[in-house]
């Protein structure tokens, strides 16, 4: 009897452990939001933090020198106020480049940029130096993108090749169709010649501008004209320009 009783209060135990869907629906609720913290937790503290530190530690990103002072099309509508470039002569930077410093400005008679260095600079420093100075002075226009001529010239090129390609192909079609053709392009064999446009190196056909900025080393930075004016400036004395000087303060009765 006692085991029947056992039995039954066992059943009766079960089915009171026994949870309904309300109860369920709290514990899920419950365990999203629990999970979702904790693997916040574990992310932020395994991953974002030692990933942030070691982005921290990194030395910050600087552009390249001659990345630097990029003319962009608000630059060309907005820096283009200059139109008189005969006064340009005056006007002049003096900057420090990864190989020295120099003293850059634009001479309208020569048609070119003249500049004072020690150093020999290459083209691109001296490109990224002229886009500093026709943008500081408001002269945009005057600058000639070297690499918008070269895709004009291969775009230019593309063209040619496909007239001659068609070309070509008529001639062919008029000879598979018994007529006689007219060579009117003589075709000669190159050895290592340009178009004026082109650089042949190794054989191999190099695009180059049509137009570019002209560059004119002038001589050494002390031998620009900021310096010659300073040297200029410095007045020589003597015992008798002293003399006078000292006259000229304090009255003829000294």
């Amino acid at each position: 009897m006692n085991k029947i009783i056992l039995k039954k209060d066992l059943h009766n135990i079960n089915m009171d452990c026994e949870y309904n869907f309300g109860q369920f629906f709290f514990i899920l609720t419950s365990l999203i939001p629990c999970g979702f913290i904790l693997s916040a937790l574990i992310v932020s503290k395994f991953i974002w933090l030692p990933w942030t530190e070691k982005l921290n530690s990194l030395p910050e990103y600087e552009i390249p020198y001659i990345n630097q002072d990029i003319i962009t099309d608000e630059d060309i509508e907005n820096l283009n106020d200059n139109k008189d470039y005969t006064n340009l002569k005056e006007k002049r930077i003096i900057e420090e480049t990864p190989n020295g410093n120099i003293f850059l400005r634009y001479n309208h008679e020569n048609e070119g940029f003249e500049y004072w260095c020690d150093k020999k600079l290459s083209y691109k420093i001296l490109e990224t130096c002229a886009r500093k100075y026709v943008k500081r002075f408001h002269s945009v226009d005057l600058y000639i993108e070297r690499v918008d001529m070269i895709k004009e010239y291969i775009e230019k090129k593309g063209k040619e090749k496909e007239k001659e390609r068609k070309i070509e192909e008529e001639k062919e079609k008029a000879r598979k169709e018994g007529k006689e053709v007219e060579d009117i392009f003589a075709t000669f064999k190159k050895y290592n010649k340009g178009d004026g446009n082109t650089t042949i190196i190794n054989r191999k056909e190099i695009p180059t501008a049509e137009k570019a900025n002209k560059y004119i080393h002038k001589g050494k930075f002390k031998e620009s004209p900021e310096f010659m004016k300073k040297k200029k400036e410095i007045k020589k004395m003597n015992w008798s320009s002293w003399s006078d000087d000292i006259h000229g303060i304090q009255g003829e009765d000294f």
